[in-house]
């Protein structure tokens, strides 16, 4: 009897030894889509609106339709911290509105903006928005961007 029980002992040990060698190389197969994507907003008026922040995927659908977009409150240092979960790997460019009436959108003056704005890689635009490919980083090279908010005069 205790020799079949240690055969028992033996199979279940080689059994769980197996499970947790297909685990470990399941882990490490995995692709980053479980890495986040922070991207950190400075330059608001503390505890003043919000800040809407859009994550695009690529050039045709830059500034037109957005991969994913968060609103959130400005926090009493003037910062926002926005976090992007399960993104696959490659090119992004995020553009950021400062929603200081916090209607839900850019407010403009003849097509100028008047609120604050700003895209990834803190690049600024010469008669309009910056290109994609000015604005676009390579996820998960780059985990953690900051933007730092400013107006056309700026």
């Amino acid at each position: 009897m205790n020799r079949m029980t240690l055969q028992g002992f033996s199979t279940a040990f080689t059994l769980l030894l197996s499970m947790a060698c297909f685990s470990l190389q399941a882990l490490a197969e995995m692709d980053t889509t479980n890495i986040a994507l922070e991207i950190r907003v400075t330059g608001a008026k503390a505890n003043t609106g919000q800040v809407i922040g859009s994550l695009f995927l690529s050039e045709e659908k830059y500034l037109k339709e957005t991969e994913l977009s968060q609103t959130l409150a400005v926090d009493e240092h003037g910062d926002v911290s926005f976090t992007f979960n399960n993104l696959a790997s490659g090119s992004y460019a995020v553009s950021v509105i400062y929603d200081e009436d916090m209607n839900g959108k850019m407010n403009s003056f003849l097509g100028i903006p008047s609120e604050a704005f700003g895209f990834s890689n803190n690049v600024k635009g010469l008669f309009g928005p910056p290109s994609f490919d000015k604005t676009s980083f390579k996820f998960p090279d780059k985990r953690v961007i900051t933007i730092q908010l400013g107006k056309v005069e700026d």
